[in-house]
């Protein structure tokens, strides 16, 4: 059956459908390969795409039959797993996650999460290891540029590069036309046609913040979860916890007056929200703060884990609860906001004094 699009680098077009249902032949052994992790029309989209840029990919295998056919798997670049639709927990339990580590070590593949908010917290406590690349509720695009990267990454390591001397910006160049062609291909796998009011609005989530929120009584705080009491002036003390939500807010209305795309990086927004939860004795668990970066989840699961490795926020597992992850502010990042908000209130900013 001829597809109805095709992907491949300029000049050269691959069918989309050319090693969907059958394995790599031996001697094919130098082509990337991928498997697809998942079931439904979006996981044979997967699987269509890693065909179209480049990669020896089957059909998708179902999540309780991955084990089984890994087994008979002697070396992978990149396994997609697309768990939207699943309960993660289940994945968890069944022991699927835990092999598919086993695997990814053992054949040093790359594994890619694709997820939805619900199943974020107990997969990332689960597959957050080495190179996992998370994406929570991506839009086509997202997908696309990762497949691109992933097939560039893997076309490096079996050491079949380009030798032509082709410049940096022409090699971008053509990983970004790539993007967009990839992207449009996926669309119309899926059947997706989303229109702007439809993705990343925040109004989605209205209502889980507080579900998954966790109190908890952080050492420098008595047992009511409301910072102590101080002889220090208003001027001198740290910002409580409606000062801050105040902030939240007012750069909340930002949208009302601009176009919410001007502000697409959430940094400042997660690094207030963690703040504001430390001062009213809460934790914050990961998708927690995806729904307060008010952008695209995947975006902000982006973000939360380059300010992690910037030392800026902490990674915490739940002890009690082995499915959940908590994001809090580092000491020195927490200073720092304090700092920060005591510099803007004894100046007249928006921390006025004098503000409860």
């Amino acid at each position: 059956m001829r597809s109805d699009f095709e992907v491949g680098r300029p000049g050269e077009r691959i069918p989309l459908m050319a090693s969907i249902g059958k394995p790599v032949a031996p001697a094919e052994t130098n082509r990337k390969t991928a498997l697809v992790i998942g079931a439904g029309t979006r996981a044979c989209a997967l699987a269509r795409a890693a065909s179209g840029v480049g990669f020896g990919c089957t059909e998708p295998e179902e999540p309780r039959h991955a084990l089984a056919r890994l087994d008979k798997t002697a070396r992978l670049d990149l396994m997609l797993l697309d768990a939207r639709g699943f309960e993660a927990a289940a994945l968890l339990e069944t022991g699927v996650a835990a092999g598919l580590l086993d695997h990814v070590r053992r054949m040093q593949a790359r594994l890619v999460v694709i997820t939805d908010l619900a199943g974020i917290d107990p997969l990332l406590a689960a597959l957050d290891e080495g190179e996992t690349a998370f994406l929570c509720e991506p839009e086509d695009a997202d997908i696309a540029a990762l497949l691109v990267l992933a097939a560039t990454r893997a076309t490096h390591r079996s050491g079949f590069c380009d030798s032509t001397g082709q410049s940096e910006k022409m090699r971008l160049e053509e990983l970004s036309e790539e993007v967009r062609r990839l992207t449009a291909t996926i669309e119309r796998l899926t059947g997706r046609h989303r229109t702007a009011s439809e993705g990343g609005s925040p109004d989605r989530f209205a209502g889980l913040r507080t579900t998954r929120t966790v109190p908890s009584m952080p050492v420098h705080f008595p047992a009511s979860g409301a910072p102590a009491r101080s002889t220090q002036s208003l001027d001198e003390t740290a910002p409580s916890h409606a000062e801050l939500r105040a902030l939240v807010r007012a750069r909340r209305m930002r949208d009302q007056f601009l176009p919410a795309d001007l502000f697409g990086e959430p940094a400042w927004d997660m690094i207030l929200d963690l703040m504001a939860a430390r001062t009213a004795g809460q934790r914050v668990s990961v998708s927690s703060l995806c729904i307060a970066a008010a952008v695209p989840p995947t975006t902000a699961l982006r973000w939360i884990r380059h300010l992690t490795d910037r030392g800026i926020f902490i990674r915490i597992d739940d002890p009690m609860d082995r499915r959940r992850v908590f994001i809090e502010l580092s000491e020195s990042a927490a200073e720092a906001v304090s700092a920060w908000a005591l510099s803007v209130r004894k100046k007249g900013g928006l921390l006025a004094p004098g503000f409860h």
